[in-house]
């Protein structure tokens, strides 16, 4: 794969290993995984993908990306708003691990400027999976530096307080608000992601129509953890 031009890899379906012998198994598999990685690509250049069992996130010892939750699926709207949320939740104990991943998009997609928003402030790799010769440009330079260089948060972006334990997907009144840090400011980031959310028992995203409302959010800089303090 490095002789073909290829800088790294996604290790995909890592949390079935444990079905196959446990603790001890995923842990060699991991080994030898990351052993592999740096012997093809002489850095951890690796996304560690599906990987949310205890048996592996506390198994990685040089490989620090972890994916945060589902994948983006262009052809599935209802999935688009679920999926913001997802990464966002996920990264309140996922970010104490490792450095987030919260997934591909298309730069074309309908819902792309949501998520180029939410990588903006998200502190995660920003990678797109678009066709070749169709990309936004326009969009895509709002979110690199002509060289490519990713200007990325100190840490994972993550709920605020207020939301934290709200039902942003489907409660018809609260916004998705992501907080991050810089190393002077701070940045709020903040998502109408009502109308949609995953069906457990059909095993699939749905509309919910009663929540595809207009919805208000306050923002302060009081609702940035460990940046300000109240008082």
């Amino acid at each position: 794969l490095a002789d073909a031009g290829v800088d790294g890899v996604k290790v995909d379906g890592q949390s079935g290993l444990g079905a196959f012998g446990g603790a001890a198994a995923v842990r060699e598999y991991v080994q030898q995984m990351e052993a592999s990685v740096l012997s093809a690509f002489g850095a951890a250049r690796c996304i560690n993908c599906m990987c949310h069992s205890t048996e592996n996130l506390f198994a990685y010892r040089s490989t620090s990306v972890l994916r945060a939750a589902d994948d983006f699926y262009p052809a599935d709207d209802q999935s688009q708003p679920v999926h913001l949320t997802n990464v966002a939740y996920n990264s309140v104990f996922l970010a104490e691990l490792g450095v987030v991943d919260w997934d591909m998009f298309q730069s074309t997609h309908r819902d792309a400027g949501m998520h180029a928003a939410s990588r903006a402030v998200g502190g995660c790799p920003v990678y797109v999976s678009d066709h070749p010769e169709s990309h936004d440009s326009e969009l895509l330079r709002k979110l690199v530096l002509p060289d490519g260089t990713v200007l990325r948060c100190e840490s994972a972006g993550k709920p605020t307080r207020d939301v934290l334990f709200s039902d942003v997907n489907a409660d018809g009144q609260s916004a998705l608000k992501i907080f991050n840090t810089n190393a002077r400011t701070a940045v709020i980031g903040v998502f109408n992601v009502q109308g949609s959310t995953w069906d457990r028992r059909g095993r699939q995203f749905v509309d919910v129509p009663h929540a595809e409302v207009d919805v208000q959010a306050s923002v302060s800089a009081s609702l940035v953890d460990g940046w300000c303090q109240r008082g």
